[in-house]
């Protein structure tokens, strides 16, 4: 009890400088930003992380609150409870909170339904309306005055409309017209199809589709050819403008060029190498995941450069802004700019997604170095041991306990606090 009241006494009677205080690893603030048990409970002005469970962030005009991320994710304009809710308002205002779904069009038509017992949908899957009756026993598709129908999907269906009609017997027999616009047909499906469609009005130009799976693929148009034998191994694709394709056989050995100008061209030897070519940017490949290396060009100079090993061991730099990132996974991670860096030991997430960042990096960053203009902060155990250094001084905090401040003068000056957390 003495000692507790010890303990409160300095806690209450000492003067806290630089606006820090705390006992660590338990309660610590500095400046506006206040810490609880370490690296688990952080909170400010706009941003409140428990972690592993939760952030939630003020934004301008926008907040976003992840809750076991990826799991549950939720912002002013997409929510998301994975696999059962998604709701999103910025372009379409639709919800699924599976099996119900609904939602409303830009011309504030609403729609829903309880899948698979009964729906419409408005404005979706490509079609300006589709509606079910105890999924697949009936459903109806409709764009413009042209309709589909299917009675227990996929195996019969049948289409009207203007200049429209079809009829399907799945997997036997199927065809569908829509006078001077496209047909087709299949037998024995997906072995025999045949299929005739226009792809500019105004040209009155038409694509055919010959597919007799999985020996011979034919497609072609006025404007290009494209071959296919024992899909997908061999491939032979041109068109007019110089554009050519092959691949013999896919994936072992391909090669791609954009037309004769060769602003684009692609080489593959996989798995042992890869090379891509474009106007702008470099790319080659060893050994397929093994070693990558990129190099993107902006008006004939290095603009960027980008080499990684196995995919998450990265080095890259951008030659306009003077950033560098490299990390070995899972050891170290490293990011500079021009008058900064820092530096972090053992980062497990590897790729830039910001919740992974904020939720589960700080419990294995144990040691980290930040470096800006005026100051370099060391930062060991998550409070345990901290080193700061500046212009004027250098100080060195241990379990917030013990302060020893140095100032930068010509003659040794130091001080020093104990309990300095308290």
């Amino acid at each position: 009890m003495r000692k507790l009241i010890v303990i409160l006494l300095l806690f209450f009677c000492n003067t806290p400088t630089a606006y820090s205080y705390g006992i660590w690893p338990l309660f610590f603030k500095n400046n506006n930003k206040f810490s609880l048990i370490s690296p688990f409970i952080q909170w400010n002005d706009n941003k409140t992380i428990f972690r592993p469970l939760f952030v939630y962030e003020k934004e301008e005009n926008d907040y976003r609150f992840d809750f076991l991320y990826p799991i549950v994710s939720f912002s002013k304009q997409n929510k998301r409870i994975f696999p059962l809710f998604n709701s999103r308002d910025k372009d379409k205002n639709h919800t699924n909170f599976f099996p119900f779904f609904w939602g409303k069009t830009k011309n504030n038509k609403s729609y829903g339904g309880f899948f698979p017992f009964y729906g419409k949908l408005l404005n979706r899957l490509k079609y300006d309306e589709v509606s079910f009756l105890l999924w697949p026993i009936w459903s109806e598709k409709r764009r413009n005055n042209d309709k589909d129908y299917s009675l227990l999907w996929p195996f019969f269906g049948w289409s009207k409309g203007e200049n429209y009609h079809g009829f399907r017997f799945w997997p036997f027999f199927s065809f569908k017209e829509k006078k001077d616009f496209f047909y087709e047909k299949f037998f024995l499906w997906p072995f025999f199809i045949f299929q005739k469609r226009k792809i500019d009005c105004n040209l009155n130009n038409f694509e055919y589709k010959h597919l007799y799976f999985p020996f011979f693929i034919h497609t072609y148009s006025k404007e290009y050819d494209y071959k296919t034998y024992l899909f997908p191994f061999f491939r032979f694709n041109r068109n007019n403008s110089g554009y050519r394709y092959f691949a013999f056989p896919w994936p072992i050995l391909t090669y791609e060029k954009e037309d004769s100008s060769g602003k684009f061209y692609k080489f593959s030897f996989f798995p042992i190498y890869r090379k891509i070519y474009l106007k702008n940017m470099h790319k080659e490949s060893f050994f397929w995941i093994l070693f990558k290396n990129e190099k993107t060009f902006l008006k004939g100079k290095k603009y960027s450069s980008k080499k990684s090993f196995l995919l998450i061991n990265r080095f890259e730099k951008n030659y306009s802004n003077n950033t560098t990132y490299k990390n070995v996974w899972p050891f170290f991670e490293y990011a500079s700019s021009k008058n900064s860096y820092v530096f972090k030991l053992f980062e497990l997430f590897p790729f830039k997604i910001k919740p992974f960042y904020e939720l589960y990096s700080p419990f294995f960053n144990i040691f980290y170095i930040a470096k800006n203009e005026n100051k370099k902060r060391i930062n060991f155990l998550w409070g345990l041991f901290v080193y700061e250094k500046n212009d004027n001084c250098t100080t060195l905090k241990f379990f917030q306990f013990l302060k020893l401040k140095f100032k930068h003068e010509k003659k040794i000056n130091y001080s020093y606090n104990f309990y300095t957390g308290l």
